[in-house]
This record gives structure tokens, C-alpha cells and sequence, in this order.
């Protein structure tokens, strides 16, 4: 099965509390073992809650409108493999008591799930009525001929096959999308998917004032309005389309537009109030044109605007960062450089960068996100020319974080072929050392993860759990185990709590098919993650005259095809 765009967290480290992505092997001296350490999220499925943030200033409307091909993958990329909950919200949060002209509704629309300026824009985006977010989900209890993965030659599916998916209070009907595969939507399915996505998601007019990231805050703090929108068991993608910097105000009086004037304490009435209010750089006076380096923003008492940090521990402390995606397609970015101007009447501006403000404080809340470096898609500029592939990069990231999230990130050293086990063999080559699967890993169950109920508990492997209950570290022999060391993953008679073992799934190529499977009695508690550490061998012979299978395929040296044999 071909996945695109392989961006998998998984970080190699020294330590025990790493990412799940891209591997970054560490090899020791002499003949022993590789070594990583990985982290598999245990309480997180195939569910994702997507919330887009969305300009309200007025500033994307026209590129926008020339951007629906932009869409186009959605269908694919967040479709029937995934159980989606997608809202949007806008950056209008008002000005206080002050009178801002397009700014005059109290509280903005206060992060509530498709409201732009009051109204509800979840009917015109043909949403079912009374439906705040868009749900789209597989059907239930009925077949489906595939050819292949997003390919449907017929299904059997009802409404009645819809109804059985319903899980809260949502409305669900059957949809068919155009490549013939059934999705139970609560949309009008008269109307494309990407197209009631796109409606949705797009920007109104409303505030010249953005506050993206309160607005955010606002969305996902027990807000009633959203109420069934976030899912403890589902990953977090949170994209922002803005192009101008947040200016999520600490103190509204920011807003007063009675101070209008150099000498004012708050300066111009102008959109440079919030880049001075919320960002330091080198140079720190209004008076001052030409270029600014090393801007970050402020996290000093006197600033007027929340600060950065405000809003990455609000939403770690939501959700473990292993399960959130951020991405923004924002204000562009010259490094960390401004460079400041005049307008026409003589008000400091912060310059545009190609097509808009530099995204100082977006950017950080993005890179806080990010620990191992930004992807490309994951902030980009949104300037004239419509970014057509950014929804689907960051779908497509995403998407393979969720259904690879089991996946081990490089082959492991006493199971080579970890289908061997499981009826579904790899190796071209048959010999002892792959005909077993003797992975050596140490798993530790971390529960509640980053808060103040954290447990850590370590788990033995199912191949040591024996059909009397008993545990046998040493155990190799699947006769004796419980369920021949393969339980299932929910399992009410496993005579442990939990226990681990190593199965084949054939999306993992990085492994050669080596996902984890931790077997429980119960479900596990929100932000539950398995840590591991395991030897591992190289995805190919590194050393062509050593005599010795380091790849561990039965061919050694000049007889591995990789020596060039």
C-alpha cells in the first residue's frame, strides 16, 4: 500500500520522551545492536478533529476566490479511512467598548464553530440544520468491493448503515463521492465534500482586528457553543489561513483609537500597535525606520498583547503535542527580520514581506509544534498565487501520522520478517534467524501523560504471558503462551493487564511491516502512550566483507543483492 509524503514523527534519542516521526538512527561501537527509542500513541484512533482558523479582516477574499483547486485532494486525503470532525472559526473578537469601525460586534464571534460576524454560516455551507461542524465517517454494518484504497467498485451501505455510525447527537446520511465509495456525512450530499469544506473553512468579512490564537483558545476551552466537537481519542490538525500577524489583545485598551498620534502612549491608531505591543526586536522605538532584527515576540509584563507561550500550554496541556498538527498558510516571513516604514501620513508600518505582514508571533505558536524543525508544508506564505497544494500536504502529513502512528521506524533485530509469524512471510530468503520473531524491546505504559496523573508502568511481552497466567520473560515458545503470544488488542480473559508484542502490518515499510500492538483488558485512559526501546538492524548490509547478515535476510556479504551481488 502506497502512502504519500512519508513525514512520520519519530525522534532517536537518549532519552526516554521522544516524538513519533522520522527515525534518526545511533549506531555503537562494535558488533552490538542499534538502538532507538520510539513513543506509539495507545488512547488517540483513527478519529481527527480539524479546526480551521480563518481571517476575518476582509484581506483573503480575493485570493480566495481563486483558490478552489486548492481543495481538490480532500475527498482523498481526509476521507472514509478517517472519523472526522471539521469546524471553523474566524478571528473577530471585537475591540472591547472601543467603536472600531467593522468591529463593532461585542465579543467578536467568540470562537464559536461557524459563526462570522454573528451569523451562522453553517447552512449556507449546506450543513444538515442544527449541525455546527462538519462529521463525515464510514457506514456501518455493510460491504465494500475496493479496487483499491480510495477506489470503490459497489458497496451495499443504506442510510440505515449511517445511522448505525452515529455516535452523539449528529445527523448522518449516505453520501457516494465520486469515486464510488460510500461516507456517512452530516452535509447535504447534493454538494461535493470539498466544496462544503472549502465554504466552511473560507474567509468572511468582519474585524479588521485579527486575534487568530485567542480566537483558538476561545474555540477549544469548553466553549458550549462547540459542544461534541473535540474528542479525547482524536488527533488535533489545527491550520490557520491569515495574512496578517496575531494580535490577540491581553488589555482591549489596545483598541482606543482616541490615541492617535507619535507622542500618544499607544502611538497611531494603526495595525503597527500590535506588532509593537506584541513583538520585541533589536531595535524597540516607533520612531525608528528601516530594519529590525531578531524579532520575537513579547513576553514582558508591559505588553498589551497575551503572550506566545499563553497558547502553546494551553493547547499542550489539551492534548499530548504527539497528537497535534498545527500548520498555517500566513503572513510570509523574511527570517526574523522586520523592516519598518512610513505610510502616507507619516504612521510607522511594519512592511509587507512578497504579499503581507511578518507572521512573528504565528510563526512561533506554529514552531512550538514542530520541536524537530518545520516541514515545508507546515507554514507557508499565503501570497496571490494560490498555494494549490498546501491543504493537501498538510492532509497527507497528518493522515500518515494517524495510520502510521504503530509503526516502528526501522527493522528489528530478531525479527526481520515480522510476518513470518502471521501467515504473511516476507523474506526472499528462508533461514533460522528470520523464521522467528524475537524482537527485543523494552515497553513502558505511560499514562496520562504530562500531567500531574502521570503512571508509568512496564509492560512484559505477550510472548511471556502464559495460558496459567503465570509470566515467563524467557519464554520463546508460542505453544505456551496465552493465545500464542498474539492477543488481541481488547481482550477482557488476558491474564495480564496489558501486555505487548510485535505484529505485521503491511504500511509500515520503514520496518519491513513491524507496528506495536499492546493487548489490554480495558480501554487505556486519555493521553496514553507506549515508550519503547528495541534493537534494531539496518534496512540493508552495511558492510559487504565483514561476514556477517547484518540486515539479518539470510544473505551475507557478496550474496545480499545490496553488495551489488
Amino acid at each position: 500500500m502506497m502512502l504519500h509524503g512519508r513525514g512520520i514523527m519519530v525522534t532517536w534519542l537518549p532519552v526516554a520522551v521522544v516524538l513519533f516521526g522520522a527515525c534518526n538512527c545511533h549506531p555503537v561501537d562494535g558488533h552490538e545492536p542499534l538502538r532507538f527509542t520510539a513513543s506509539v500513541p495507545q488512547s488517540v484512533g483513527d478519529r481527527l478533529d480539524v479546526i480551521f482558523v480563518t481571517d476575518s479582516s476582509g484581506g483573503l477574499n480575493y485570493d480566495w476566490a481563486r483558490c478552489p483547486y486548492m481543495w481538490e485532494e480532500i475527498d482523498d486525503v481526509f476521507g472514509e479511512s478517517l472519523n472526522l470532525h471539521m469546524g471553523s472559526i474566524g478571528t473577530d473578537l471585537g475591540a472591547g467598548e472601543y467603536n472600531v469601525e467593522t468591529c463593532d460586534l461585542e465579543g467578536g464571534d467568540g470562537g464559536r464553530l461557524g459563526y462570522y460576524k454573528g451569523m451562522d454560516y453553517t447552512n449556507v455551507c449546506n450543513l444538515l440544520p442544527n449541525e455546527r461542524f462538519l462529521v463525515a465517517t464510514s457506514p456501518v454494518g455493510c460491504h465494500v468491493d475496493r479496487t483499491d484504497e480510495f477506489q470503490c467498485d459497489s458497496h451495499t451501505c443504506t442510510e440505515e448503515s449511517c445511522q448505525a455510525a452515529v455516535e452523539g447527537s449528529e445527523q448522518l446520511v449516505l453520501e457516494t463521492n465520486w469515486r464510488g465509495c460510500p461516507r456517512c456525512v452530516n452535509h447535504d450530499p447534493g454538494f461535493p465534500f470539498s466544496q462544503t469544506t472549502m465554504c466552511l473553512a473560507g474567509p468572511k468579512i468582519a474585524c479588521s482586528i485579527i486575534q487568530p490564537l485567542e480566537s483558538l483558545r476561545l474555540a477549544l476551552d469548553n466553549n458550549p457553543y462547540n459542544t461534541g466537537f473535540l474528542r479525547e481519542d482524536a488527533h488535533l490538525l489545527i491550520v490557520f489561513f491569515v495574512r496578517k500577524d496575531d494580535c490577540s489583545a491581553r488589555d482591549p485598551m489596545l483598541f482606543d483609537p482616541a490615541q492617535d498620534s507619535m507622542d500618544a502612549p499607544l502611538g497611531f491608531f494603526s495595525e503597527y500597535r500590535c506588532f509593537e505591543f506584541g513583538v520585541t526586536c533589536d531595535i524597540d522605538d516607533r520612531t525608528h525606520v528601516g530594519v529590525r532584527h531578531d524579532c520575537r515576540p513579547r513576553e514582558d509584563p508591559a505588553a498589551l498583547l497575551h503572550p506566545v507561550s499563553r497558547y502553546v500550554e494551553f493547547v499542550k496541556a489539551l492534548r499530548d503535542p504527539q497528537t497535534v498538527t498545527v500548520a498555517a498558510l500566513a503572513a510570509p516571513m523574511d527570517g526574523w527580520n522586520v523592516t519598518v516604514g512610513r505610510d502616507e501620513e507619516d504612521r510607522p508600518t511594519v512592511e509587507s514581506v512578497e504579499c503581507g505582514r511578518p507572521g512573528i508571533r504565528l510563526r512561533t505558536f506554529v514552531e512550538a509544534f514542530h520541536p524537530d524543525g518545520l516541514p515545508d508544508w507546515a507554514y507557508r506564505p499565503f501570497c496571490s498565487q494560490c498555494d494549490m497544494t498546501f491543504v493537501s500536504d498538510v492532509g497527507w502529513a497528518v493522515r500518515e501520522r494517524i495510520l502510521l502512528r504503530r509503526c516502528l521506524p526501522q527493522p528489528l533485530a530478531g525479527c526481520p520478517d515480522p510476518g513470518v509469524e502471521q501467515g504473511a512471510p516476507q523474506a526472499a530468503v528462508a533461514c533460522d534467524i528470520n523464521s522467528r520473531c524475537l524482537a527485543r524491546c523494552e515497553v513502558t505504559d505511560v499514562r496520562r501523560r504530562g500531567t500531574a496523573e502521570e503512571t508509568r508502568v512496564e509492560l512484559p511481552a505477550c510472548l511471556g504471558v502464559l495460558s496459567d497466567g503465570t509470566v515467563d520473560p524467557k519464554n520463546f515458545f508460542r505453544e505456551l503462551a496465552y493465545e500464542g503470544g498474539y492477543p488481541a488488542e481488547r481482550d477482557p480473559e488476558l491474564p495480564v493487564e496489558a501486555c505487548w508484542s510485535i505484529v505485521y502490518d503491511p504500511i509500515c515499510e520503514a520496518s519491513r511491516g513491524a507496528a506495536l500492538r499492546v493487548s489490554r483488558r480495558v480501554d487505556p485512559p486519555p493521553r496514553t502512550f507506549a515508550e519503547l526501546t528495541c534493537d534494531a538492524i539496518p534496512a540493508t548490509e552495511t558492510n559487504c566483507y565483514d561476514g556477517r547478515d547484518e540486515d539479518e535476510d539470510c544473505l551475507m556479504d557478496l550474496n545480499d543483492p545490496d553488495c551489488g551481488a
